[in-house]
């Protein structure tokens, strides 16, 4: 029984080759407070080195207020690849009645992390144009809840599949593992 639970338990934490040697494996096993503190300090780096104030937040309803924007700030690792070679990116617990203007996803790779940025309009726009890609927050009671239509729903998860990011999902900055800023 020993060998079949150990088995197991390979096949479930299995890295794929991609995470084996990589420098940001450690962001992965955060718990997700810690993760969502790497993100907004990772987009302060962002900001400083840019030249742009990053102002205390006045409200629990954004992470980050520069002097023009508020930001909400969502980070995700990429999962181990599928049989097939596809992966995702999931950004959880987004909360579109929320006041903020813009949203950054901080995206961890093996080998890269990158950091994007949109307008909250242009987001939920896309979203609404490709609803397989939402996971309802409360499951099908609350999507059957809302009549389908995530406009009705505050809380929901975000599946990035393969880096098929939308055109207005402005890349702001590419950290390779191997190499400075690009």
């Amino acid at each position: 029984m020993i060998n079949a639970v150990m088995k197991l338990i390979g096949e479930i934490t299995q890295l794929d080759r991609d995470w084996e040697k990589s420098k940001f494996l450690p962001i992965r096993g955060l718990p997700a407070k810690k993760k969502g503190k790497f993100g907004e300090d990772m987009y302060k780096l962002y900001l400083k080195n840019k030249g742009i104030k990053a102002y205390p937040k006045k409200s629990t309803s954004y992470d980050i207020k520069t002097k023009d924007d508020c930001i909400e700030v969502k980070l995700a690792t990429r999962t181990n690849r599928d049989k097939r070679g596809n992966y995702s990116l999931t950004f959880f617990q987004i909360r579109q009645k929320q006041k903020y203007d813009k949203i950054v996803f901080v995206c961890i790779y093996p080998d890269r992390i990158d950091i994007r940025q949109i307008s909250k309009k242009d987001f939920m726009e896309f979203v609404i144009k490709h609803p397989k890609q939402i996971v309802w927050a409360g499951g099908k009671e609350k999507k059957a809840s809302c009549g389908g239509d995530i406009r009705k729903n505050d809380l929901f998860h975000f599946i990035i599949p393969n880096d098929i990011w939308g055109k207005k999902f402005n890349l702001l900055l590419s950290l390779k593992e191997k190499c400075d800023i690009i």
